[in-house]
């Protein structure tokens, strides 16, 4: 009889827990926000670890979906709604506070110029000079999230017009709200995908660059006397460079930065200048690791580890 009431007993605990585990399961698989509120759930130490578990697994599919909601809003319309700040995009997409770094773009410790290089680069943005290379398709070939905070790690590429591909390895950072807080990444290919080194094209290229510069900076925010000047001083005194180098004091640097200058030309216009401002001068290996860190903005869910 004895040994009956315990097999009883016993059957009675795993069914129990059996249902605890599915009820957890689906819980956060449903997302039911009365979880938190179930004391039963937290008396068991193998259904709270369990749960745990399963709450991590739902913390990596939110930063999953962000992660790819932030890669979406680089395709237009959503880029240059976002720079325009249309309808309050911005808010939407990124923390009031973003920072961030593109080896070798540049350095962005500023929010704006964070803003613009990352969704501004490859976005056509109505009236105003068109873009050489746009986004068209991307894919995130790989993904990985930081246990305690809210960070992931990705390989992307870019697919643009003109058939051409851009890798990236990047790591973003999320504030409690699943919005972009910081990132930090580098161009796998980028000299290799833009460097054109033929006869000629070094030239046209700066013969292309001077009057949009000519254009746009003027009055205060002008940096050479003529076109002429300014094509001259490009093609003698500064070095054109490669698109590996593209944060230097080049020619290449230039090109990159010549586009955000019709939306901020008081911000822009000195990096195409003769000096490069604070974007295309020569920086040493010190300058790279002597950056804040771009991540830090991450929001820690995890204050166990």
């Amino acid at each position: 009889m004895k040994l009956s009431l315990y097999a009883v007993y016993l059957f009675i605990v795993i069914t129990i827990n059996l249902f605890q585990y599915q009820t957890c399961f689906n819980t956060f698989n449903n997302q039911n926000p009365s979880y938190n509120q179930n004391p039963s759930y937290n008396q068991n130490p193998f259904h709270k670890k369990l749960c745990n578990t399963t709450n991590q697994n739902q913390i990596y599919q939110k930063l999953y979906n962000a992660t790819n909601r932030t890669i979406s809003s680089l395709l237009a319309p959503t880029c240059y709604e976002i720079i325009l700040n249309e309808s309050n995009a911005q808010s939407q997409y990124t923390s009031e506070n973003l920072i961030g770094r593109i080896i070798p773009a540049g350095t962005f410790e500023d929010t704006a110029l964070a803003l613009e290089y990352l969704y501004a680069i490859l976005c056509p943005i109505p009236n105003l000079p068109p873009a050489l290379h746009t986004i068209q398709t991307y894919n995130l070939t790989y993904v990985s999230y930081d246990q305690n905070y809210l960070r992931t790690q990705i390989i992307l590429v870019l697919n643009l017009t003109g058939n051409i591909q851009l890798t990236f390895f990047a790591s973003l950072a999320f504030d409690q709200d699943y919005k972009l807080c910081g990132y930090d990444g580098q161009i796998r290919n980028f000299g290799l995908t833009f460097d054109n080194n033929t006869a000629g094209a070094h030239d046209a290229a700066i013969k292309m660059l001077c009057p949009v510069i000519q254009t746009y900076c003027n009055g205060t925010n002008q940096q050479y006397d003529s076109t002429e000047e300014c094509i001259d001083y490009l093609t003698n005194d500064v070095p054109f460079g490669s698109y590996d180098t593209a944060d230097q004091g080049t020619v290449s640097c230039r090109l990159i930065h010549v586009k955000f200058i019709p939306l901020i030309p008081e911000m822009h216009c000195p990096h195409v200048g003769k000096t490069g401002g604070d974007a295309c001068y020569n920086k040493t290996v010190d300058f790279y690791y002597n950056q804040p860190d771009f991540l830090s903005c991450a929001h820690q869910y995890n204050k166990n580890n």
